[in-house]
């Protein structure tokens, strides 16, 4: 034997070692896929015990596996779960409401009574969809203002009770709670629970200028970066724990451009209403009470001659690209309490979690080992297999709302996180024709979703939880050239699979 045919045998000894049948009973996976996907993780020296990999054609056949039923961290294909369970739960017309209520009706301008602002787990209330992160306070300031109100006499309360209390996920890293991938969870959420920071060069010497967006009387800033003639721009920020409290240090170069970050805040509830209480009061509206939060238990009790004087409505719609193209985490959790609330009055992560069983139950998805910490895949926690991914992916295909869950991925090389067109420079036949999901932790990269050829549409799920061992290989190129494999296998054209093969001899 000679020494170039041994990569190849151990390509072949990978087929028979990660292979097996869907179900009991099913029959083995077609060999030609199978070959070239084992072909290409020998290439790049892919361990198999810590890879999941699973393909599912129009009819339901699989095409190929690999340890399909080993439980492996998502990353953010955890989203997959998480909007799949909403649209399913809740329903694709679904609507998420925020309302302002007066503990007594108006009279004379004059609220005598409180102004309560209710949440529903709304993602929407920020600058992406309407003219600025304030946009939709003001319309509500300017509304009241119209209808004559000039005066709050009591209380300006933030009623967040719809979710629990935890807004940090216990499984997430404390070290990352000021960036915006973990922000904070509240019924109540404003700006992706984040504050927008630029900072522009002044004179060299002398402080530059920090902005915050939105100004909220619950956010300070101490600090701000010197302007530097000569030096390169490097800025130091941080949120103080359990504060508002952001400090700002470093320098930036007199002839930099704005620099621009976001910082996760605390308590959101009370931000949406500090802020909230800022714009009514440029708005010409006074609050003689307090900024507070509402008594859980004490929510619901609203007394004789209340009333409702605005309702903010927002489609569940318009939520879910922002979780599965922009990857948006908190619009995951928020998702995440949302279904438990409402399909088990508990917003809860853990009653979130139980409605997603009970959409994969319904689905007849495998969910052996399934483990959900969150609803974003940020936890290191989450465990799921490729199968049950690919089972959800082709399940979905029979549902009503699926045109709106197909719509939310990333189209390879026109939108969201698979955007880049340099990504697909090398399989010019998948732009436009994938859409999915990526994620990314430590350790963990994952891409799951749906490839179209003519009139086909397959599912796969591809999970790794360990880099590649191979000097120079990248794991986003090997699933490029796994889904260029599935692409071929579709239809008429050549794969990789000849690549793959003349790389492992």
């Amino acid at each position: 034997m000679t020494m170039r045919t041994i990569p190849f045998a151990a390509a072949a000894l990978a087929v028979v070692a990660w292979s097996r049948p869907a179900f009991p009973g099913e029959a083995p996976p077609p060999p030609s896929l199978q070959d070239a996907i084992a072909a290409l993780l020998a290439r790049d020296g892919c361990p198999a015990e810590r890879t999941g990999i699973c393909v599912i054609a129009d009819d339901g056949a699989v095409q190929a596996e690999v340890s399909a039923d080993t439980p492996l961290a998502p990353a953010s294909n955890l989203k997959l779960l998480t909007t799949a369970a909403a649209l399913h739960s809740l329903g694709e017309e679904y609507v998420f409401q925020t309302t302002l209520t007066a503990t007594a009706a108006p009279r004379d301008g004059i609220i005598a009574g409180d102004l309560i602002i209710r949440g529903g787990g709304d993602p929407n209330i920020s600058g992406r969809f309407y003219d600025g992160p304030e946009a939709v306070l003001r319309a509500w300031a300017k509304a009241m203002h119209a209808a004559g109100i000039r005066t709050i006499a009591g209380d300006l309360v933030a009623d967040d009770t719809f979710f629990d209390d935890v807004r940090f996920c216990p499984a997430w890293d404390r070290g990352q709670e000021a960036r915006w991938y973990a922000a904070q969870v509240s019924a109540l959420s404003l700006n992706d629970n984040c504050v927008d920071i630029t900072v522009t060069p002044g004179a060299a010497g002398q402080p530059a200028r920090v902005s915050v967006s939105p100004e909220s009387p619950a956010v300070s800033v101490r600090g701000a970066p010197v302007t530097d003639a000569k030096s390169r721009t490097k800025i130091i920020i941080a949120r103080r724990p359990d504060t508002n409290e952001i400090r700002i240090s470093g320098t930036i170069g007199k002839g930099a451009g704005p620099w621009k970050d976001c910082v996760a805040i605390d308590d959101p509830a009370l931000f949406f209403a500090h802020t909230f209480a800022a714009v009514l009061r440029r708005e010409g509206i006074r609050i003689e009470g307090a900024v507070r939060r509402a008594v859980r238990g004490a929510a619901d009790a609203l007394p004789p001659g209340a009333q409702l004087l605005i309702r903010h409505d927002s489609p569940l719609a318009r939520a879910l690209p922002v979780v599965n193209k922009n990857s948006q985490n908190l619009h995951a959790e928020l998702l995440l309490r949302t279904m438990g609330a409402v399909k088990f009055g508990e917003g809860s992560a853990a009653a979130g979690a139980r409605a997603i069983r009970a959409c994969l139950d319904t689905l007849l998805v495998p969910c052996e080992g399934l483990v959900i910490d969150d609803g974003s895949g940020l936890s290191a926690g989450n465990r799921v297999s490729a199968r049950t991914i690919g089972r959800l992916l082709h399940a979905a295909r029979g549902r009503e709302w699926f045109p709106h869950y197909l719509g939310s991925l990333s189209l390879a090389g026109v939108d969201g996180t698979l955007k880049s067109q340099r990504r697909f420079r090398a399989t010019p036949q998948l732009s436009g024709s994938v859409h999915a999901k990526t994620g990314s932790i430590a350790r963990v990269s994952a891409l799951s979703g749906y490839v179209r050829n003519g009139e086909r549409l397959w599912a796969f799920s591809l999970l790794f939880n360990e880099p590649l061992r191979r000097k120079g290989a990248s794991m986003e190129a090997l699933q490029e050239a796994i889904l260029r494999e599935i692409h071929a296998a579709m239809g008429p054209g050549e794969g990789a699979a000849g690549e793959a093969s003349a790389a492992a001899r």
